[in-house]
């Protein structure tokens, strides 16, 4: 559900500045201090690749042991260059790609760096606290190692996105804000109590046709709630995309369902018509999004190994079907099938970050080595690109890319497509009005 006030504000923010529906921006001074990207326009797709062997990372790849298919065709590698502890080493820079070098900074000693923008995504709608305060753990632990050319911010999404802690490198803010983030509610909890009523209103209703209405009526429940969630998730995307340099985007949450309800129909729906909604729609354009933005997904699933959301009931025999004979059931048996309920609420977080090149963490209690590897992964990694006049295509690329060296494992996106100038501009709209404070090459508000 797109809200009045957000789509109030963009207008006034579109308003206020001249100039944003422009023709393609020449390329100027791309990295502002502030981390915005002024440069809009785009010479080559490029590519993050992460590249691996048995667990750490590969160092000595080369250009000829890459191969790209965009759309199932080979296409020749135009630019290639390792970036090393977030720095592009002086030999690497005459290999790299103009949109590379246009987002990165120089430093004293010739190298120039890439920054890190990480943003922490706290689905607080899909998360119980003592969840979220585990990962909360972890990321203390990850912010004592960002550099000072690192930003971070951390939001939550309770019914909308919320900026708790803005853009910032101070370590302190960022403490700061995690103290307020475990201070705060979770509307988790609130839904937690509502599956359970639902559950077991499905599991005490005496006629099928009672059971189903009760089934539908959860899944259109949770179809509102998700199908906002997911169009605000692209927004938030989008507000990224207005940043420079490498773009981070970190989801924490205990997973939603892509066929909303669909656990309890698998459960109780037999003959009831299951799987009757779907947020494959909005889902896919959280992942257009963020491949057409440069984003990469790292996702983590905070319930951990000991989660059991199920509920058990006992004392009541059975429930009749429409006939009125009784079903022989123990309600202190949930009929939940545990494979199933994993299975639904992992899949759309692994598919966010198998699709953008991340990483999915799951089953697990503690997540301090996650957070390692994803700073690990933002750091060190190769930039593949191709010019664009090589590549003819109105919609989405299908990429492929693999390597000749054996053992060696490579994590890319799976999907790129060039933005429009107008849609670049519409970018930093969504990111001045996450992060109001924002200064770029134009003035906002």
């Amino acid at each position: 559900m797109k809200r009045p006030v957000f789509l109030a504000a963009l207008a006034l923010a579109l308003g206020a500045a001249p100039g944003l529906h422009a023709q393609e921006a020449p390329a100027g001074p791309a990295v502002l201090k502030q981390g915005v990207r002024s440069a809009v326009q785009v010479t080559a797709m490029d590519l993050d690749v992460v590249a691996t062997q048995n667990g750490k990372p590969v160092l000595d790849l080369t250009k000829d042991e890459i191969r790209v298919t965009a759309n199932g065709k080979p296409v020749a590698l135009d630019y290639f260059a390792r970036i090393d502890a977030g720095a592009i080493h002086g030999p690497d820079l005459k290999n790299a790609s103009p949109d590379l070098v246009l987002e990165s900074e120089a430093q004293d000693d010739g190298t120039r760096y890439v920054p890190r923008q990480f943003l922490v995504f706290f689905d607080d709608d899909h998360l119980l606290p003592a969840d979220r305060n585990r990962v909360i753990e972890a990321l203390r632990s990850f912010i004592t190692r960002l550099a000072p050319s690192d930003r971070v911010s951390v939001m939550t999404y309770d019914g909308a996105p919320r900026v708790l802690v803005p853009f910032t490198s101070s370590k302190e803010d960022l403490f700061v804000g995690l103290l307020k983030l475990q201070e705060k509610g979770s509307n988790g909890l609130r839904w937690q109590s509502m599956y359970q009523q639902s559950y077991y209103d499905a599991r005490t209703a005496r006629t099928v046709n009672s059971r189903r209405s009760m089934l539908d009526a959860w899944s259109q429940q949770l179809r509102a709630r998700d199908t906002g969630m997911l169009q605000d998730l692209r927004r938030v995307v989008s507000g990224l995309a207005g940043r420079s340099g490498k773009r981070v985007f970190l989801f924490v949450s205990n997973g939603f369902e892509l066929f909303p309800g669909q656990t309890l129909q698998q459960a109780f729906g037999t003959g009831l018509g299951q799987f009757t909604t779907s947020l494959r729609g909005e889902f896919d354009a959280v992942i257009k999004e963020a491949n057409e933005s440069g984003v990469t997904f790292h996702t983590i699933h905070a319930a951990g190994l000991d989660a059991d959301g199920d509920v058990t009931e006992t004392g009541i025999n059975g429930v009749l079907d429409e006939e009125g004979n009784l079903f022989r059931e123990s309600l202190a048996i949930s009929p939940i099938n545990r494979f199933y309920k994993d299975w639904n609420f992992k899949t759309p977080l692994a598919n966010l970050a198998q699709e953008t090149g991340g990483t999915f963490t799951a089953n697990r209690n503690t997540f301090k080595d996650a957070f390692d590897r994803i700073y690990l992964d933002s750091s060190t990694y190769y930039s593949a690109g191709v010019t664009l006049a090589n590549i003819q295509a109105k919609d989405a690329i299908k990429l492929k890319v693999t390597t000749t060296r054996p053992g060696v494992t490579l994590r890319v996106r799976n999907s790129w497509a060039h933005k429009t100038s107008d849609e670049a501009a519409k970018d930093r709209v969504e990111m001045a009005l996450l992060t109001p404070d924002v200064k770029g090459d134009f003035q906002i508000g």
